[in-house]
């Protein structure tokens, strides 16, 4: 760095002087702004330089205070005979900027020290002038001013330098006390030395033996002054005391002194840079020095051809920074020389991480090889540049592959002109290894063509030739191969055969050609000769070859590296063999391997459009569309895909038109060749929708497989996905027998992490024995609760009595066949509230007659028992409140609304869930005698039938579900929990309309039950007795609703025609 523009902070430190005579104690006198008081002391303890008397400009030096601080120095005594010494700052890079330049320092030198009182002065920053190192001249002249110190001893002058070199202290003694004799040696010494080396080099020009600073040079005054570790001279006789020095740096410099000291200056200049890098480096100045000069010698002896220790050019290629651009060229050189000598590849390595960074060692380098493989060296080219080319910072480019490419052919060449087919056949594998770094693939055309002559009569050349060639020549050039008949005869026996088809010769059908023909190489090359064989056949149009072997051998290699390369040629077979006419005559495993290839290599466009088209040739007809479905399935789980490809292939294939049966299997053979991995959770919901919105191709799914996605839910505890796909189990295990039973079992455990799935589970459970046949049903509710405990008897007894109760009906379809019920026992009810009103006999027959027409003798016959039938229905179930009715039945009929009293028989059933569904809550039921109107008001004979028969079935199914030894069970919360399942599984838009309805009607059917049961006499319905004899022939006037069904049914009983 340049001194220029260097202000330097500096102080005073001494002896002030007050009433005109100077203080015993040293301190502070001045300092200039930018130094703190409390660093200056160990400055002071560091550079105690004493005063020199007599001599004008005192004592002065450079002395280095701390590793990377220097201070400069003088010491004089003022005229008012104080001790003052002058300190002045000097950074390292000032120094380096010198560059041993002393005369620059020597500007701050003062030739009388002021006198200071006893207060601290401010002081301003000093200068120095903008000066770099010395001149040559000046450099010259300090040389030979250092010969005169030295009294012309070249020996004395290479021990001194020495002793600075190698950081032993140098002590100068009896020298003349002129200042100017002094700084002549040290600036001798210091135009030794390179100037990037100079800064470091400290001294003192006067001192006592007792004094300590930090000074290489330091110049004494007294009589003993050796010191051990040190080296004297003794200027007064030329003399050297002390352990004799010397170095590589000393010598080599002393002998460029010797020649001409010009030399000297033209050498330190080359070792700067090296000498500094070292010294950066860490190296002590003796080190730093040493490899410097080391380094000019190698330099000097490579541009002289001159031999050199190979380790030392490689050492010094690989770590010093300084080298020119032309000198990397002549070590480049030297080290590869060296390598394509000893034929030892690896001694060039240091070079990869050169020759890329560097463009003009990289021509170099690149030249020198292509001569070295012009000149017999080729083989040995060629594996140093395929070895470079592999090396992850090796060199790069199309040079470098080109080198590789014409040394290969090079190697061929030499090789077949020597007649050697063992050491061709090696390196032509060698050459096809080389292929991913040196891109052979350009070149072994050519190599195989060379190669070819040779080739006759050697079968092993011939097979490694025929491989090579089926990696890398075009199907064209194969098929010219396959003409060349020496050759061919030298090739394993089924490819023999597979030419004699390529070619015509030979036509008769015949299984596995291409397969045996792959299957006589070893499995590092069959798939690509099975690849390549296919091609030829389709170019050649000889599909009479592709047949099945060939096929599944084409499925199971369409995922292999080779695949990729060849991807036209998997599209070319399949689009040549999906023809109709053609696709109808392939076997079935045939053109299942032609979907295999599409998927696995990824068209799936094309696998969407000929899964329909094999859907639609192969598996049109009905009976065959689960085995379709089967083969979707396989296809996706024999086909591993990475799970993005898989996505990707289920959404085209949606997108495409596939149907939702085939397409739901993909969907399960996808997820279990992936293991139900999280990553395609896309699929498993897309699954779980396609399944909810299409219940039928949820009932041809395999049970295990409808599984296998619940397990993928619950797993996740996603209960929402879980229940979408629970739902649709009941009515698969419902058709499933006991196997059925044992896959509810298995769902249900599924669900048992916390109590919304429970309770999701046990709604499951509800489900399933409502779907199962009704002779099954209880068998089903023993098998669940052996399997699952007796805590669930209750809730399961629960819903099969109701699904009794409802005749097997949903709830909104139940509600309906209820509604009927109520409101015609309502009709016929309301009309004998009051007796007084009931109609008259006349007024009856008169209504009926208007019914008669419209209907046929077996209508008649079906009204007149149903009619007989309601009533005993009624009977029984009046007969049974009656016999477990409470004192206060009114007060029992609110608990059971509230859920809080135990039912007895089925009519309190009903009022348990209708107060369940109108929160216990429900509006009076009030039966109230109807304005005169007929029983059966406006309906038509065929609505009457119809109704009855509604009403018939529906008590009876009540009565049935209810018996005595069942009802204990029912508990009003089990009851209430059922009703509520039955009303979740409707559509939201229709729960609350159904359950208002429903509750209304499961309220009013057990008052109209009991009134028309209590205010009516049973004897009317009992075969022989005197009251329904009368009522059966129409002479007595029914007062109750119980004699006007047994009139009714009498009226249609006379009017059945003779049979």
């Amino acid at each position: 760095m340049a001194a220029a523009g260097y202000l330097l902070e500096h102080f005073y430190y001494g002896q002030s002087v007050e009433l005109g005579a100077p203080q015993k104690a040293l301190k502070l006198l001045a300092l200039s702004p930018g130094l703190q008081p409390g660093d200056l002391p160990d400055i002071v303890r560091a550079a105690p330089m004493p005063p020199m008397p007599s001599v004008p400009l005192g004592a002065w030096g450079v002395v280095r205070v701390r590793p990377t601080h220097f201070v400069f120095v003088q010491s004089q005594l003022n005229r008012a005979g104080a001790a003052v010494m002058h300190y002045v700052i000097l950074p390292a890079d000032l120094l380096r900027g010198l560059g041993g330049n002393l005369r620059a320092i020597m500007h701050l030198l003062q030739t009388e020290m002021p006198v200071f009182d006893g207060k601290v002065a401010r002081l301003e920053p000093v200068s120095i002038p903008e000066v770099g190192p010395p001149g040559v001249t000046a450099q010259v002249d300090a040389m030979l001013a250092l010969m005169s110190c030295t009294r012309q001893r070249l020996d004395v002058i290479e021990q001194l330098l020495a002793a600075i070199v190698e950081g032993v202290p140098l002590i100068i003694h009896n020298a003349p006390p002129n200042p100017a004799q002094r700084t002549a040696l040290v600036e001798g010494l210091l135009a030794l030395l390179p100037p990037s080396a100079r800064f470091g080099v400290t001294f003192a020009m006067h001192a006592l033996r007792g004094t300590r600073l930090d000074a290489h040079i330091r110049f004494l005054s007294g009589q003993d002054v050796s010191a051990p570790g040190t080296l004297v001279y003794d200027w007064a006789d030329g003399r050297v005391i002390g352990e004799h020095l010397s170095n590589d740096y000393s010598r080599f410099i002393m002998s460029q002194f010797r020649l001409d000291p010009e030399l000297v200056l033209e050498q330190t200049e080359l070792l700067t840079p090296v000498a500094a890098w070292r010294i950066k480096q860490g190296d002590s100045l003796a080190k730093a020095l040493a490899y410097a000069s080391h380094r000019l010698v190698l330099d000097n002896s490579l541009q002289n051809n001159l031999p050199v220790e190979a380790d030392d050019v490689a050492r010094v290629l690989a770590e010093d920074p300084t080298l020119s651009a032309e000198l990397r060229v002549d070590y480049a050189r030297h080290v590869m020389a060296f390598a394509i000598g000893l034929g030892d590849i690896r001694q060039a390595d240091l070079l990869t991480t050169i020759v890329p960074q560097e463009p003009l060692v990289e021509a170099a380098v690149l030249s020198q090889l292509q001569d070295a493989a012009q000149a017999g060296k080729a083989r040995v080219i060629f594996d140093l540049v395929l070895h470079w080319l592999r090396m992850p910072d090796g060199p790069r480019g199309m040079e470098w592959i080109g080198l590789a490419q014409s040394t290969a052919q090079k190697c061929v060449e030499e090789l077949v002109a020597a007649g050697d087919s063992l050491a061709l056949r090696q390196f032509l594998l060698e050459a096809h290894h080389a292929d991913p770094v040196a891109e052979i693939s350009h070149t072994m055309p050519a190599l195989l063509s060379r190669a070819l002559p040779l080739s006759v009569g050697d079968e092993e050349l011939a097979r490694t030739i025929f491989v090579l060639a089926i990696n890398y020549l075009a199907a064209e050039q194969l098929q010219r191969l396959f003409s060349q008949s020496q050759f061919v005869m030298l090739l394993p026996e089924p490819l023999v055969v597979f030419g004699d088809y390529l070619s015509g010769a030979r036509s008769e059908p015949k299984a596995r050609i291409i397969v045996d023909a792959a299957a006589a190489f070893d499995e590092d090359w069959s798939a690509l000769v099975l690849i390549r064989l296919v091609e030829l056949a389709l170019l050649g149009r000889r599909y009479e070859l592709l047949e099945t072997s060939a096929l599944e051998a084409m499925a199971r290699v369409s995922q292999l590296p080779h695949a990729d390369l060849y991807d036209n040629v998997f599209r070319w077979l399949v689009g040549a063999l999906s023809v109709d006419s053609v696709l109808r005559t392939l076997e079935p495993a045939g053109a299942y391997a032609l979907l295999r290839i599409l998927l696995a290599r990824r068209a799936f466009p094309d696998l969407a459009q000929e899964m329909l088209r094999h859907a639609r040739i192969l598996y049109g007809a009905v009976e065959l569309q689960k085995t379709y479905a089967a083969l979707v399935r396989r296809l996706f789980f024999e086909t591993p895909l990475p799970h993005d490809d898989t996505i990707s292939a289920l959404r085209y294939l949606d997108a495409g038109g596939v149907k939702p049966l085939p397409l739901a299997m993909a969907h399960f053979g996808a997820l279990a060749q992936a293991r139900w991995t999280e990553r395609l959770h896309e699929s498993a919901i897309n699954l779980t929708t396609l399944l909810a919105s299409y219940p039928a191709v949820a009932s041809v799914v395999p049970p295990a497989c409808l599984m296998e996605l619940l397990e993928y839910h619950t797993r996740r505890r996603d209960l929402v996905e879980s229940m979408r796909v629970a739902t649709l189990l009941p009515q698969v295990a419902a058709s499933a027998g006991d196997q059925g039973t044992a896959l509810i079992v298995k769902a249900f455990r599924l669900h048992d992490w916390d109590r919304p799935a429970q309770a999701a589970a046990l709604d499951l459970l509800r489900r399933y024995i409502r779907a199962v046949d009704d002779e099954r049903a209880e068998e089903a509710v023993n098998a669940l609760v052996r399997a699952l405990g007796e805590n669930l008897a209750a809730p399961l007894m629960a819903t099969c009595a109701l699904r009794q109760m409802m005749g097997g009906e949903d709830l909104a379809s139940y509600a309906l066949l209820l509604n009927v019920t109520v409101e015609f026992l309502h009709d016929t009810a309301v009309v004998y509230v009051d007796k007084r009103e009931a109609p008259g006999l006349k007024s009856l027959l008169g209504d009926l007659d208007s019914l008669a027409g419209g209907l046929t003798d077996d209508d008649r016959d079906a009204l007149a028992r149903g009619m007989l039938q309601l009533g005993r229905a009624i009977e029984a179930l009046g007969r049974r409140q009656k016999e477990t009715r409470p004192r206060n039945l009114k007060s029992h009929v609110q608990a059971l609304y509230e859920g809080k009293a135990q039912p007895k028989q089925a009519l309190d059933v009903l009022r348990v869930l209708g107060g369940s569904l109108s929160d216990g809550r429900p509006q009076p039921v009030e039966i109230k005698q109807a304005p005169t109107s007929p029983p059966f008001r406006d309906r038509a004979a065929p609505s009457v039938l119809l109704e009855v028969r509604v009403a018939v079935r529906v008590l009876s199914n009540l009565a049935r579900a209810f018996p005595p030894h069942r009802i204990a069970a029912l508990t009003p919360p089990v009851l209430r929990a059922e009703i509520e399942s039955l009303l979740a599984d409707l559509p939201i838009a229709e729960r609350n309309r159904v359950g208002a309805e429903i509750a209304a009607d499961l309220l009013r059917l057990p008052e109209l039950v009991w009134h028309i049961y209590n205010s009516g006499d049973t004897k009317a319905l009992e075969e022989s007795s005197s009251l329904g004899r009368k009522l059966d022939s129409n002479r007595q006037r029914p007062e109750s609703t119980l004699e006007f069904y047994r009139f009714v049914r009498g009226y249609f009983m006379q009017r059945i025609r003779e049979r």
